[in-house]
C-alpha cells in the first residue's frame, strides 16, 4: 500500500514538473492563433475603450481610409494605448479599435481588437497606411507579433510597399534590410526578424527584440 501511495505521489510530482517546464519554456512571443475567438468579448473591449476615450481623452484627428474613424489622445504617454483609433459603422458603433503610442521618431502599435463585422475589409492594413500618409512618421510593429499581424498586415505591406518596409533593431536603433526564406522574414540574410524567449538572455529583455518598420508613405 505504501509503495502504491509513493508511486502516485511520484507520478503526480513528475506530471506537475513537466507542465511547469512547458510553461517556462514556451516562447512568450509566439501566441497561438485563435480560430474561434469570443467575438462578444472583443465587442465589449472595443465598447469599453470607446467610452473611456470619449470620457477621458480628446478627439484629435482622423485618417482617410474610406470609413468613419476618430483618433483620441488620452494624455497617458506612458501607456501603450495613449492614442486610440476607432472605426465606426453606419450606426456609429465602433467595430475596430487600434491603440498606438509615441516611439522614437514615429508610432509603435499597441492593442488591436476587431468585431466580426470588421473582418474581411483589411481595415488594420488600411489604418497602418492611413497613419503613415497622414502623419508622415514611421510605424513600428508591436514587440509581440500575433500571427494575424505577422502574416496578414505586414506581409501585405511588404508586398505593396517593398521599399518602405525594413527591419528594426531596438537595441542598436538601426534599420535592417529584409530577406525572405521559406515564407519567413529574415534580416542579415538568415536571422529571423522575430526574436523569441530562446534567443533572449533574460525573459524581460524586450529591448533586444527586432521589429518591422514602415517608413512614411508619400
Amino acid at each position: 500500500m505504501k509503495d502504491l501511495k509513493q508511486f502516485i505521489k511520484t507520478t503526480i510530482r513528475e506530471f506537475l514538473n513537466e507542465g511547469l517546464n512547458e510553461i517556462i519554456m514556451r516562447p512568450p512571443f509566439e501566441p497561438k492563433h485563435d480560430s474561434s475567438p469570443n467575438m462578444d468579448s472583443f465587442e465589449k473591449i472595443i465598447k469599453h475603450s470607446f467610452e473611456d476615450a470619449k470620457n477621458n481623452g480628446k478627439k484629435i484627428d482622423s485618417i482617410d481610409i474610406g470609413f468613419t474613424n476618430y483618433i483620441y489622445n488620452l494624455n497617458r504617454p506612458d501607456m501603450h494605448d495613449n492614442y486610440k483609433l476607432f472605426i465606426l459603422n453606419e450606426k456609429s458603433i465602433p467595430i475596430l479599435y487600434l491603440g498606438f503610442y509615441d516611439y522614437l521618431d514615429g508610432f509603435k502599435i499597441g492593442t488591436i481588437s476587431s468585431t466580426l463585422e470588421s473582418r474581411g475589409k483589411e481595415l488594420a492594413f488600411k489604418i497602418y497606411v492611413g497613419l503613415s500618409k497622414k502623419f508622415k512618421k514611421p510605424i513600428y510593429s508591436d514587440s509581440t507579433q500575433t500571427e494575424s499581424s505577422r502574416f496578414g498586415i505586414w506581409q501585405k505591406l511588404i508586398k505593396i510597399f517593398p521599399n518602405n518596409v525594413v527591419g528594426f533593431d531596438q537595441k542598436n536603433k538601426e534599420d535592417l534590410k529584409l530577406s525572405f526564406k521559406n515564407g519567413e522574414i529574415n534580416v542579415k540574410d538568415k536571422e529571423p526578424i522575430y526574436v523569441t524567449k530562446k534567443q533572449l538572455t533574460k525573459f524581460n529583455d524586450w529591448d533586444r527584440t527586432r521589429l518591422l518598420k514602415l517608413k512614411p508613405i508619400s
